[in-house]
């Protein structure tokens, strides 16, 4: 009897699991993490620009596009991703050019190079970083990260570079 009862739950249980929408794993986180350090918050920038599949928007100075850097959106440029990229000299936006030809850049509204500023950088629309150096005698790098398209971060970024490209290049 206890078997039969057993089984009937286990059936009916399975049959209402069933039902269910399948779970897939979420990316999506509704808060912001910190990064500290040169190192990783590099790291994380690397990450967000491999596994953009379709944009990268990155308003930055001119410190920050390292040959590396520049190595890693020539791949993403390799992989058919629209790279958008604000906040640098005429000098640095040449070098881009040369390296990722396909790069539109575009004008800041701030006078970006006069702040304590590094980037702010979304890509796909779910991803975003804010970083910036930090500190009084001595300078850190620290980012703030956040994924998931209602994720507050990306949706403040989101917003901006939708303004900001206009209604042609949608973020």
């Amino acid at each position: 009897m206890l078997d039969v009862r057993r089984e009937n739950t286990i059936g009916e249980l399975a049959e209402r699991l069933e039902m269910l929408s399948p779970v897939e794993p979420q990316r999506e986180q509704f808060g912001v993490r910190t990064v500290t350090g040169l190192e990783p918050v590099t790291a994380r920038i690397d990450e967000f620009i491999a596994d953009a599949d379709e944009r990268i928007v990155d308003m930055t100075v001119d410190e920050l596009p390292t040959d590396e850097h520049l190595d890693r959106l020539q791949a993403a440029e390799k992989r058919g991703v629209e790279i958008y990229i604000a906040g640098i000299s005429d000098d640095v936006q040449d070098r881009i050019q040369e390296t990722v030809p396909s790069a539109e850049l575009f004008e800041t509204l701030w006078e970006w190079r006069e702040t304590p500023a590094g980037s702010l950088l979304i890509t796909d629309q779910c991803t975003a970083l804010a970083n910036g150096q930090v500190g009084g005698t001595e300078i850190e790098e620290t980012a703030i990260w956040g994924t998931g398209e209602r994720n507050s971060l990306v949706a403040v970024l989101r917003s901006i570079f939708t303004w900001r490209l206009g209604n042609e290049h949608p973020e």
